[in-house]
């Protein structure tokens, strides 16, 4: 049934157009709350994201809250990533990962990533600074040799997506595929969060429609290597939910809350 497939290919050139707006963050940024849980505990979940029009990027920031402290330290993780707006041929809507900063806490310890594509190498420039001077210092990595071209911060999937119109083309026909490359902001760190994934900044995915839930919710899968995400989200293609079973996370926005079923995390 999945009969429209997305195969684009990756831009390098920065694009100003903004005739696609719709399909780009509002300007203005909304500070969204949702209830993040795992296999430790329940914290809540801070993001945003906006066009920054004058600088040509869309802004991410996501920064993870332990609820049951209020002090400076309540800060378990945040990542900020920006991409550029760009065309391919004339007709698609793309998103370029230009550079992100992941900041994590392991045992009160901060562990630090900045991820930035050289354009004139086509490469990413991965830099670490941690307590573990086995990690810090700077390594470049090729883009991957088979790929459709298309590349998208994991805190940025939604927006990535979104930035070529697939979700509501998607919707409206009921089917669709589209493919790319997830680049994993929290590298080096991955096998220290998050179980059965290599700890490797690239990961080929592909996010596929299911359909419509009972509450009109509109649900996709991230396929990712041994790997499976559900997001749900709503006409607007606002994130609404998330499940990554696999690791025990689910994300789930404060006033969806309440309405929250046992079928929710499962792709029914």
């Amino acid at each position: 049934m999945k009969l429209l497939i997305f195969s684009l290919f990756f831009l390098l050139v920065s694009c100003g157009h903004f005739s696609r707006g719709k399909v780009l963050p509002p300007e203005k940024a909304q500070l969204m709350t949702y209830v993040f849980r795992d296999k430790t505990g329940t914290f809540s979940l801070e993001r945003k994201s906006n066009l920054n029009k004058n600088k040509n990027l869309v802004v991410v920031k996501q920064t993870l809250l332990n609820t049951e402290q209020t002090n400076s330290e309540n800060v378990i993780e945040e990542v900020r990533s920006y991409s550029t707006p760009g065309v391919l041929k004339k007709e698609i809507s793309i998103l370029r990962p230009t550079r992100s900063i992941f900041n994590v806490w392991f045992d009160k310890k901060k562990y630090s990533s900045e991820i930035k594509l050289n354009t004139k190498t086509h490469k990413l420039d991965v830099s670490v600074l941690s307590p573990d001077e086995k990690l810090n210092g700077s390594k470049q990595f090729s883009l991957p040799s088979k790929n459709t071209g298309v590349f998208c911060f994991f805190s940025q999937i939604i927006e990535c997506v979104n930035a070529s119109n697939f979700i509501k083309t998607a919707i409206d026909k009921d089917a669709g595929q589209m493919n790319f490359h997830v680049i994993w902001e929290n590298y080096p760190f991955i096998q220290d969060q998050y179980s059965d994934l290599p700890n490797e900044v690239f990961a080929a995915a592909s996010f596929e429609y299911e359909g419509k839930n009972q509450k009109g919710e509109y649900k996709f899968t991230l396929q990712l290597p041994n790997q499976a995400i559900f997001y749900v989200v709503d006409k607007n293609a606002d994130l609404l939910k998330m499940f990554w079973v696999a690791q025990g996370i689910s994300i789930v926005r404060s006033d969806k809350e309440a309405d929250l079923d046992e079928g929710d995390n499962e792709s029914e």
